[in-house]
This record gives structure tokens, C-alpha cells and sequence, in this order.
């Protein structure tokens, strides 16, 4: 089932390799680390896509402690790794610390946190639509 979230993102340039995003009042600037040609204004946006991943799966290990009245306390870390042909992440490890979490109950929490949402948004990717406007007015050019 595919429901409409009526959510909208709007990036907009700053200046060189820099940009802001706005989501729900909400503005994050991403850069390019300096090595890379950048300010280092922000992260980049592929680190803010990990970020991502991790982050809901720290949501998620919450979530599940909290439903149970056990200590929520989460701590996730990641590391990652990309491809160069074609420029991708390749590998992400994720390391989640749950210290309330009774042994009895790892595979279920396991399996809680990999009903993230950004998880299964992995697992069965979207369809990506982009279209190109060009000119002074904006005008469509591709689809």
C-alpha cells in the first residue's frame, strides 16, 4: 500500500559545494569535506545518507526497549565503506548497544531494527523520478 506523506525537502545552493536543506522548518547545511574540494560547512549529503540508516535504526532499537518498559538507553555506530565504479556505499556495519536488553530477546530486537524504515526502503528500493528544468523559466526539459 503506498500512502502520500504530503512531506516536501527543498535544497537550495549556498555557494560552491555548499547547500541547504529545509524539511519541516528544520535547515541542514551539507559540504563536501575540505580534501574533497569543499568548506566542511556540513556533512556530506552520502554521510547524511548513512546517517540515516543509522539513525532509524537507533529509533527503532528505542522503540522497541520503550514498548517493553525496558531501559531505552540505544547507542548505534557505523562504519562504511564505497565503491568507486559506479560511485556507491558499498558496505555499511551497524553496532547497536542496548544495554537493558535481556539476552532472551536479541532476535526479536534484531528483527525490530531491521524493520527500519530506512532499512526496508534499502532492501526494495524506490522508483526515482527526476525531472530536468532549465532556463531562466525553469522549463521542462527531460523526464
Amino acid at each position: 500500500m503506498t500512502i502520500s506523506s504530503g512531506s516536501s525537502i527543498q535544497v537550495r545552493h549556498m555557494g560552491d559545494s555548499e547547500f541547504s536543506i529545509w524539511m519541516r522548518g528544520h535547515k541542514i547545511v551539507v559540504d563536501l569535506p575540505l580534501e574533497a574540494g569543499g568548506d566542511d560547512a556540513g556533512p556530506s549529503p552520502t554521510q547524511l545518507f548513512v546517517a540515516s540508516l543509522v539513525a532509524g535504526v537507533a529509533f527503532f532499537g528505542r522503540s522497541f526497549l520503550h514498548a517493553r518498559g525496558l531501559p531505552d538507553r540505544v547507542n548505534v555506530n557505523a562504519h562504511w565503506w564505497m565503491e568507486l565504479t559506479p560511485t556507491r556505499v558499498e558496505r555499511v556495519e551497524i553496532s547497536v548497544e542496548a544495554p537493558g536488553l535481556p539476552a532472551s530477546t536479541v532476535d526479536t530486537f534484531r528483527r525490530a531494527i531491521e524493520r527500519c524504515t530506512v532499512h526496508n526502503t534499502l532492501n526494495d528500493p524506490p522508483k526515482v523520478l527526476i525531472e530536468v528544468m532549465a532556463g531562466e523559466h525553469g522549463n521542462l526539459i527531460d523526464r
